[in-house]
């Protein structure tokens, strides 16, 4: 609702209100730079088993879509990176290829490149139906399928349609992730193990980044315990990024060894493949 300012009234209170707008900004700016990672990460991670619904349920729409469209809209042209291809020729290889991710698709495979085909086939059929005007048969159909296009390109770090160039089609799988995870909770115990090699450091710091590095310890070995049997595990992720960050202000504020500089970054290496597998944007 819009305030109209009487004539009498003086320009210092709203001054005084730009200003704590500015403040207010400044404010956020400042929360987004320290909060703790959980409240910077990504989208929630979809599971194996879940992605592999969202690939069945592409494969059907396919064919309900196919279904819909009358004979002169199949045999219209359809301009690709391959040429000009008649819409029904390029709905066989859509149907071939979302087959493929369908069978090539595990828990230890991600089907990175398999997916990137299919939404990039589907990519250049949106732009097809979107050009075909309101009253194309089979439009509703593609509009329920987009939906579905869409949360597959989710589970990959990416959106439907995808750009024309560049992008990167992506998924992490929970046997990778999983993997990972216990990689980082072996690194972590390997630097808990050496800490008290900083003698110069008080025996209460050492311990208390000892405790840090045992919990985070715990939390990397949660997280692959539900990676590897296919559960959900954002939350147990989120958890993880705060255990690093406890760790990440011991290092900032405190000059330890080389060797202990070399420890902490052996265990940003599996962290970083975690991030990926969350989408999670924060340092």
């Amino acid at each position: 609702m819009s305030h109209s300012v009487h004539p009498n009234v003086c320009e210092e209170p709203i001054l005084k209100r730009t200003t704590l707008t500015h403040g207010a900004v400044f404010a956020i700016a400042s929360w987004l730079l320290t909060a703790p990672a959980s409240a910077r990460q990504g989208e929630t991670r979809l599971t194996d088993k879940a992605v592999a619904t969202i690939i069945e349920s592409v494969e059907k729409g396919r064919n309900t879509f196919e279904s819909k469209i009358d004979d002169k809209v199949k045999s219209s042209i359809l301009r690709s990176p391959r040429g000009e291809l008649r819409v029904d020729a390029y709905l066989d290889d859509l149907e071939v290829n979302v087959k493929n991710l369908k069978s090539r698709f595990d828990k230890s495979y991600s089907a990175s490149s398999e997916a990137e085909t299919v939404l990039r086939q589907a990519s250049i059929i949106d732009g097809f139906v979107k050009n075909s005007g309101q009253g194309m048969k089979g439009a509703s159909e593609w509009d329920a399928l987009v939906i579905d296009l869409r949360r597959l390109a989710g589970a990959y770090s990416t959106s439907f349609p995808l750009a024309p160039t560049g992008g990167t089609v992506r998924r992490i799988n929970d046997a990778e992730g999983g993997a990972a995870a216990d990689d980082m909770k072996s690194q972590a115990k390997k630097m808990r193990d050496s800490i008290d090699a900083n003698a110069g450091l008080p025996k209460d710091v050492r311990d208390s980044v000892k405790a840090n590095l045992q919990a985070l310890e715990e939390q990397a070995d949660l997280v692959k315990s539900r990676m590897n049997s296919g559960q959900p595990a954002s939350a147990e992720m989120r958890k993880l990024l705060d255990q690093v960050s406890a760790v990440d202000k011991f290092m900032a504020a405190n000059k330890v060894m080389p060797q202990t500089q070399a420890d902490w970054q052996k265990v940003r290496v599996p962290l970083d493949k975690l991030k990926q597998a969350y989408d999670v944007k924060a340092p």
